[in-house]
Formats: structure tokens, sequence, C-alpha cells
């Protein structure tokens, strides 16, 4: 980056902040990261300048509390000084200078230390922050649980700090669970279906079924979901393409979480949606001893979906370690 538009940048942040404008801030300095620095090293930006365009538009019109983040606002300031710093320092280093790869991955790992921290609210358009960042899928550890219950093997995959089975649960919990259409061949692939109650005595020792928090980070880690009963989430959708976090999501998607479209049971016992609709428990309540929330992948119109219904459904299950 030019001296003068990196001063000019700086001067900017330093307005903004000093205007209690955080959010004003923030977008700037996505944007010097964006723009640093100008040497042989520049394919190894921390922000591509197309990201930043993404970014850009994530975070025009967003509108966040900033005084409910972890460590209150002050904190996240002082970070955001941080990385100007460390940018800054940057800078003034010569290229192929031997300490330059050294300051580099510290200013790196101090931005998706801020980034973790906006992510630590759902309403955060973190979708844009971490594919722009490469956090969605770099971070991606894949490895496997073997459920001491029965011997089965599951492909399990960490995603945003958390570890999620890659696989639907096929454990057999007596009532309340059944293969699609009453075949095992269907839970091969696809698991077994079950009710809220026996989803909730489903996941293995040491694992448990997701809260609604929880997928809601994992869908907008990936670019987002849609809740048709929730103003804000309509309000923040409209206009944007919810297809990308399905498709990373689904089986062979980048994210490596291989959500399956297993279909559904009604609780008159017709089965529905195989290879069309996957449908999944959260643990959280929607209204006290009757609804649950679920989160299907819509395969008619490629998006992730958060709703509620009855607990008696039959829906698949994914267990999230504890």
């Amino acid at each position: 980056m030019e001296v003068e538009g990196f001063k000019n940048l700086k001067g900017k942040i330093h307005a903004h902040l000093s205007h209690d404008r955080l959010k004003e801030a923030i977008a700037a300095l996505f944007q010097m990261l964006a723009e640093y620095p100008k040497n042989d090293l520049e394919k190894r930006t921390i922000i591509t300048a197309a990201a930043f365009k993404r970014l850009e538009n994530a975070w025009i019109g967003q509108i966040v509390d900033w005084d409910t983040y972890a460590g209150g606002k002050n904190a996240l300031i002082a970070e955001v000084y941080e990385i100007i710093e460390g940018i800054e320092q940057l800078n003034a280093l010569p290229a192929g200078d031997s300490s330059y790869e050294k300051k580099h991955r510290e200013v790196y790992e101090r931005v998706k230390n801020l980034l973790r921290k906006l992510g630590e609210r759902p309403e955060t358009p973190m979708a844009v922050l971490l594919i722009a960042l490469g956090l969605g899928a770099s971070e991606r550890i894949l490895s496997s649980f073997t459920d001491p219950r029965d011997g089965k093997v599951y492909r399990t995959v960490r995603l945003i700090g958390k570890t999620w089975m890659a696989e639907n649960l096929n454990y057999d919990v007596g009532e309340g669970c059944w293969f699609y259409d009453n075949d095992p061949k269907n839970g091969e692939k696809y698991g077994r279906l079950y009710t809220w109650e026996a989803a909730k005595r489903a996941c293995p020792p040491g694992w448990r079924l997701p809260e609604n928090e929880e997928w809601n980070s994992l869908a907008n880690a990936f670019g987002g979901y849609y809740a048709p009963y929730s103003l804000y989430s309509l309000a923040f959708v409209r206009g944007k393409d919810l297809s990308q976090s399905y498709w990373a999501l689904i089986e062979g998607g980048n994210s490596s979480f291989n959500a399956l479209l297993g279909g559904y049971r009604r609780r008159t016992g017709k089965y529905l949606g195989l290879d069309r609709n996957g449908y999944y428990w959260s643990a959280t309540e929607y209204v006290t001893g009757f609804s649950r929330y679920y989160y299907y992948f819509n395969g008619d119109y490629q998006r992730v979906v958060q709703n509620d219904y009855s607990r008696g459904l039959g829906l698949s299950c994914r267990c999230l370690k504890a």
C-alpha cells in the first residue's frame, strides 16, 4: 500500500473510533488489510481485493450492538489499533526481509482472533468474513469417532471451533426411530430418522444434539440461512444468494459436513422427501412441550432453512461433541 493511502485509511479509522463508529472503523480496517502490502509477497496478502469487495457489501447497512461483544467495546477498539500497528510495522519492512514472514503471521492471527470475537454473535455477517480469510474451509479438521455402544465408525469434522459428526447418526434407540421407508438399506447411507425425544437420547456418550445457535453459526460461516418467521433473517437475507451455504454443507461440499437429503417421517408413518430435502433436529425448544427447532437443507431452492415443528416428526440427527 502506498504510504499516503495508508495514512488516509489510518486517519479514517481513527476518526470513526473517536466518534464511536466501530462498525465503520472495522470496515475501513478490512479495506486496509485488502490493500496491503504491494511487494513481492503480494500473493500472500491477508485479504484479496476481491474479497474486500464482498466484505464491504456484507458490512454496509448491518446494525450490530457492539457493546454486547465479549470484552466490551474498548477491548475491540484496542484490537483494531494493534492490527493497525502491525500493518505499519509490515509496511516499514523492506521486501524480502527475514522478519517479514513472522510479522505477517502475527497480524494474520490478530485478524483471525478479531473475526472470531465478532462471530460470537450469530447476527454478525460472518459468512463473507470467514470465506474472505479462507477460514471456512482451511480450519476444518477431519477425523473419525467410534461409537462404543455398537462399534460403528463415524467421520467427524471440526468447523468453527466445534466437532460435528460428518455422517447421519444410525443408532437404534428402540422406540422413536426408523429407517426411511422401513428399509435398512436406506440406513446405510442416510442413518435413521428420530423423534426429538429419541434424538436427545440417541447421541453417544460425550456427544449431544446441537443447540439452535450452533446450527446458526455453522450456516452463517458458509453463507447464511433462511428463517421465515424471523424479521432479522428476512431483513438480512433480502437480495442475498443463500445457495452458498447449501452447496458448502451438503454432501460433496467444501466444508466436509456432508449433510444428506434423507427426507423425513410424518407422525402418520408416511415418509417423504428422500434425495430432495434433509431435516435435522436442534436441541432448542421453540414452544415448550410442543415444537422444536429443526434445520433443513432444501434441495428445491438450494438453501438452509431454520423452522420449527412438532417433536413427533422423524428427522435425521447430527451429534456435536460435548
